[in-house]
């Protein structure tokens, strides 16, 4: 099930809503920013592709599935690679003709371990298409220096500021390696789910 406060009844459904909101020591207003307020509401999920060994020419797949009633936001995507000339494509409503591995709810964790909250947004690992859909994003890694498989280190290009997807809608994510060389690579998601349209 989709996470998530109903802010339009603010603020009776919040827990805590009428603790003061400052702190009693310094005597100053607490203010913590939103992402780190849905952490703490056991709102917030992480989910990161092991390390590839990736050969040139190679595309690494992720599929990301929303059921109905789910809306998650994808606070960040970030891709690591050991080399640059790395083509980041991020697409929806792909044919898809297999799933590939399925990632179990320990593979996509609560960023708040002392929640009991689990992610409603399914993650396929490896999925075969047919078409990929439409293409909504593309970033680039470029390549550094001169010739082939020049190290960029830990390069991580987000995806934006934040995307927020459809209920009952597939995204495909595609990282192909065009640096002419075998490279280590890894995706690193992060996304918060809530259980109404956020408009």
């Amino acid at each position: 099930m989709a996470h998530g406060k109903n802010w339009r009844n603010f603020p009776g459904d919040i827990p805590g809503w009428n603790l003061r909101l400052y702190d009693p020591y310094a005597h100053a207003s607490t203010v913590i920013n939103e992402e780190h307020r849905l952490i703490h509401d056991g709102m917030m999920f992480s989910y990161t592709h092991k390390f590839l060994t990736v050969v040139n020419g190679a595309t690494v797949r992720l599929l990301l599935a929303p059921p109905a009633g789910c809306y998650p936001h994808i606070n960040q995507a970030r891709v690591f690679a050991g080399a640059g000339d790395i083509d980041i494509v991020f697409y929806k409503d792909p044919t898809v003709t297999g799933y590939g591995t399925t990632v179990p709810a320990g593979g996509r964790p609560n960023l708040n371990q002392n929640s009991s909250n689990t992610a409603s947004l399914a993650v396929y690992e490896e999925p075969t298409v047919s078409d990929p859909g439409s293409s909504l994003h593309r970033r680039w890694i470029p390549p550094t220096g001169t010739g082939v498989g020049n190290t960029t280190g830990d390069t991580a290009p987000s995806f934006g500021e934040e995307w927020n997807l459809v209920p009952g809608t597939e995204y495909l994510m595609e990282v192909t390696n065009n640096s002419g060389v075998t490279i280590d690579m890894a995706v690193d998601i992060v996304w918060y789910e809530l259980s109404y349209e956020n408009v």
